[in-house]
């Protein structure tokens, strides 16, 4: 089975750009395929490549799909899975902070595509990391029960006073 035309300048890319000979670079390269496997799954899902170097607002919510699903189910730093798509890890906090906000309230179909790719994903490769995608979710889960918690007591102590204070007031009123 040969390579593709993309793999083989992924290949020459890293080779160039780490200044490494063949052998190391086809190492960096297969570290690599977790990262374009979701690149690959994004673009074909939508019909578009995300690799495409422009700011149409479709591809910058395909590419934040991409950037939420490599955050998830890889351990790779932002400048690894920037990179990949010709940006830079800038891009991928500003799609996390800014633009996924904008997905989930406003583009149902990017969010469709999203889970989507997310309940596709039983390749064996991913199962480790689908496992810490549902135990970050749980933490989550379990940090917004403990401030709700939080505000239930605070609540509890609130109305407690107040209740001691009637009753207070009430003794007061039956004594005069």
């Amino acid at each position: 089975m040969g390579k593709s035309k993309s793999d083989v300048v992924i290949q020459r890319h890293f080779q160039q750009k780490y200044n490494v000979d063949r052998d190391h670079s086809v190492l960096l390269f297969k570290k690599k395929k977790k990262l374009q496997y979701l690149i690959n799954s994004v673009s074909d899902e939508a019909g578009v490549d995300i690799t495409l170097t422009n700011r149409q607002r479709e591809l910058v919510y395909l590419r934040a799909v991409y950037f939420r699903l490599a955050i998830e189910l890889t351990k790779y730093s932002y400048s690894s899975i920037a990179y990949l798509v010709n940006r830079d890890h800038a891009t991928v906090t500003h799609a996390m902070t800014n633009v996924w906000e904008e997905i989930e309230a406003y583009r149902p179909d990017i969010y469709d595509i999203y889970e989507k790719l997310v309940t596709d994903m039983d390749d064996q490769q991913f199962a480790e990391l689908k496992v810490l995608r549902v135990s970050r979710k749980m933490r989550e889960i379990e940090k917004t029960l403990d401030n709700v918690k939080r505000e239930l007591n605070k609540d509890y102590f609130s109305l407690q006073q107040k209740l001691v204070n009637v009753k207070k007031v009430a003794y007061n009123e039956e004594l005069d």
